[in-house]
């Protein structure tokens, strides 16, 4: 009787360790959660989904690595869904495929952050999106075809292994003229080759959207894009403004950015683990001259115009949220920007 006693009282302590294991196993994942629900509650948006439509050659690469830091259980707990594919079209062919697209994002698990290269879609057609927001970051548009153009031809500068590099091969160059492929693109204009003297850009696309009309009239391009960056995007950066770009989505998004400046710079310290890993500056990139700039100028002026409203609609939306900002203490870490030098268009935070 009394073995039997004790081997009950020793199964009986087994299950209480194992019981109080598992709360205890269980409890920095419900601290975690709690804390991600408290500071949710203090996002301006208070966002379910946050979809940022990455624009290729805009810093995309670098906010990719910083957003998969964020969304680890160390930083901030939300979902996050790569959908980008190897090959995938930058559109939807239909507006069955864009409803499609839209009704199964709405079932994704909240909070979620969803990052793809892709057209706006105006999903107040389909779904009730007033817990998503749209988040992009562009460059000067004549930047962005340098950069595409010798990347398209020469990859990034450092690639961490063979495999990368040979899929990248793949993906790329059967989509280039091989003549051009160690041609600087003085040279590739200067020679006349139809794809540098008739260059195209799908910039104005990622905001206007996945009907034809904005990818062959470029007047309607134009006005659609803006309107849809003025009033159906949270924010819409661009990278000579990264820092400031940051700190709005910190102050404003905290659940999803806080403390994102510090992780962005984690990412792009050339002495950090993640920096040395993946080098994302384009390979071979070649400085225009003044008449390449000039061609591509008049050629992109409607993607110029556009860039320079986005800036003006960034500088007008961060004065906006200024009083809020000097009237909210700073997060450790961040030091609030000077906003009256970016009202005056001086550099910030270099």
């Amino acid at each position: 009787m009394k073995k039997l006693f004790k081997s009950f009282l020793g199964v009986l302590a087994v299950g209480v360790v194992y019981y109080m294991v598992s709360i205890l196993g269980a409890l920095p994942h419900f601290l975690r959660k709690r804390a991600h629900e408290m500071t949710r509650a203090k996002d301006s948006k208070n966002a379910d989904i946050v979809i940022y439509n990455r624009v290729p050659k805009c810093a995309s690469s670098v906010m990719m690595r910083l957003i998969s830091i964020l969304h680890q259980p160390y930083a901030h707990d939300f979902q996050f869904e790569n959908q980008i594919e190897p090959g995938q079209a930058h559109w939807f062919e239909t507006t069955v495929d864009e409803e499609e697209w839209a009704l199964d994002l709405a079932l994704r698990e909240k909070p979620t952050f969803v990052l793809r290269h892709q057209y706006f879609v105006d999903l107040d057609k389909y779904v009730n999106n007033s817990r998503i927001l749209w988040l992009n970051l562009v460059r000067d548009p004549i930047d962005q075809f340098v950069s595409h153009y010798y990347y398209m031809r020469h990859g990034f500068e450092k690639s961490p292994d063979g495999k990368n590099k040979k899929e990248w091969s793949n993906q790329n160059l059967k989509h280039i003229n091989p003549e051009t492929r160690n041609l600087t693109l003085d040279e590739c204009i200067e020679q006349e080759y139809h794809e540098c003297v008739n260059p195209v850009s799908e910039y104005m696309q990622f905001f206007c959207g996945n009907e034809e009309r904005c990818r062959i009239d470029k007047s309607y391009a134009l006005k659609t894009a803006a309107h849809n960056i003025r009033y159906k995007y949270y924010l819409v950066g661009y990278t000579d403004r990264l820092h400031e770009f940051l700190t709005a989505l910190h102050y404003t998004l905290p659940a999803w950015f806080q403390g994102s400046n510090y992780y962005y710079r984690q990412v792009t310290d050339p002495n950090s683990t993640f920096s040395k890993k993946f080098d994302t500056r384009t390979a071979n990139k070649v400085v225009p001259s003044d008449k390449t700039l000039a061609f591509l100028n008049d050629k992109f002026k409607y993607e110029v115009q556009l860039y320079k409203f986005i800036k003006l609609e960034f500088k007008k939306k961060l004065v906006g949220w200024r009083e809020e900002w000097r009237t909210t203490e700073a997060p450790p870490g961040v030091t609030p920007f000077d906003v009256e030098k970016l009202e005056k268009g001086e550099e910030v935070h270099k």
